[in-house]
């Protein structure tokens, strides 16, 4: 639960989105899964390997069941991949928009506390700005894109690993996935904040096949 958790969603359903995610490599290993608005598309076997490639670079990150992993990207492949990868590792979700700046950004970050954070190379300059209030954030991975860019400049991040979300690729594929209950928490998703400092509404597995 986050410290301003306003409300947690029922399970409606006995079913999780890992176990359809698990049980359909075999039945459409070679239907393609398309990304709108993108040239991009994977067969559902190469979906299945670049996830559980990037749950085993979670885990050796130190994420652990129960972490938060928030994210602040567009909508496309890495966005899908990390999503699928963070609840594989048994980790939870916490998506942010990505026109957040400043004290609204902050506050969502810091009220997390996530360790990770997966981001667009260009809005790098926009967590620049309030990172030294932002503590608990050891790891950003950023996003380039079909583009091949620099390592942008970190050097006022001190104690903060910055990588590349593509080499995160390179890793194994991960044995086994985590085997969520429909109650256990899937993910936080944060209110505009129009009101008030935005507050967090819980998801659970359980709501995300319906």
């Amino acid at each position: 639960m986050t410290k301003s958790a306003i409300f947690s969603l029922s399970s409606p359903t006995d079913e999780t989105l890992l176990n359809i995610f698990n049980s359909r490599p075999a039945e459409c290993a070679d239907k393609f899964l398309t990304y709108e608005h993108t040239n991009l598309s994977f067969t559902w076997s190469e979906f299945h390997d670049r996830v559980r490639r990037l749950t085993t670079a979670l885990k050796t990150l130190g994420v652990q069941p129960g972490d938060r992993v928030a994210a602040l990207l567009d909508n496309g492949p890495v966005l899908v991949e990390a999503w699928f990868a963070t609840m594989a590792a048994g980790a939870i979700w916490v998506p942010g928009n990505t026109a957040l700046v400043g004290t609204f950004l902050q506050h969502i970050l810091v009220d997390c506390g996530a360790k990770i954070l997966f981001i667009e190379d260009d809005l790098i300059p926009r967590f620049s700005d309030i990172a030294d209030n932002v503590p608990n954030i050891k790891h950003l991975l950023y996003n380039s894109g079909q583009q091949t860019v620099e390592t942008p400049d970190c050097s006022n991040f001190p104690g903060m690993h910055i990588r590349n979300s593509k080499d995160l690729l390179k890793s194994e594929p991960v044995d086994e996935i985590f085997k969520a209950k429909t109650a256990d928490t899937a993910a936080i998703i944060y209110t505009s904040g129009t009101t008030g400092p935005s507050k967090g509404c819980v998801v659970p597995h359980g709501t995300l096949p319906t």
